[in-house]
This record gives structure tokens, C-alpha cells and sequence, in this order.
């Protein structure tokens, strides 16, 4: 195991926590997007604007970083707030350890 990975990162392997398998890859992710274009051109124009910018190229390249704790499904229903503040983020179903972008896509999906 490499000593530079986090000590959150360490203990979530030695408890079992699966590793991502690239299907919440960003790659993945904005295939999925893609897939939706025509849905968003017929209820979300706005949305589309804000995807396309985000899908455009250069298309960013694989992580390389040493994986890292992921929540993995990070978006408004799982973060709680109060007022201007985040006070908790709740449903670690999906925690995997990975590519710590994929919590930022989600987190983009949701407020772009």
C-alpha cells in the first residue's frame, strides 16, 4: 500500500471498500450526459448550455493521482445544509475509493 494515500483512504481498503471500476468515471460520466442531449433540448435548453461547455474538449485526461475516499453519488439530495453552510453529508451507499473528481462531477451536476 503507498505510504502518500491518506489515512482515510488506508482504512477504507483495509475495510473492504471497493475500489471505483471506472463506471463513475469521468469519461463515463460524460458519455452518460451525451447520451441525454436530446432530453435536455426538449426540457432543460439552460442545462444543455451549461453541459456542453463542461463536455467540451479537451476532454481531461485519466486520473493518475493515488485513488482517494470517494462518496460517489454526491449531489443535492445528500448534502445537507443550513442556511450557507454544509452542515452534514448523509447515504454512504455508494463510498468507493477512486478518482476524487467523480464527487466534483456530481457536485457540478448539481449546481453546474
Amino acid at each position: 500500500m503507498c505510504s502518500t494515500r491518506s489515512p482515510w483512504t488506508r482504512e477504507a481498503s483495509r475495510l473492504g471498500v471497493a475500489r471505483n471500476t471506472g463506471n463513475r468515471s469521468l469519461e463515463r460520466l460524460r458519455a452518460r450526459v451525451l447520451e441525454r442531449f436530446d432530453t435536455f433540448r426538449r426540457t432543460a435548453p439552460d442545462l444543455l448550455v451549461r453541459a456542453q461547455r463542461f463536455l467540451a474538449p479537451p476532454v481531461p485526461e485519466p486520473y493518475a493521482g493515488e485513488p482517494r475516499l470517494l462518496h460517489a453519488d454526491l449531489t443535492c439530495s445528500h448534502v445537507l445544509d443550513d442556511g450557507p453552510t454544509v452542515s452534514g453529508i448523509i447515504d454512504w451507499a455508494d463510498t468507493e475509493v477512486g478518482d476524487p473528481a467523480v464527487d466534483l462531477a456530481g457536485l457540478w451536476h448539481w449546481g453546474g
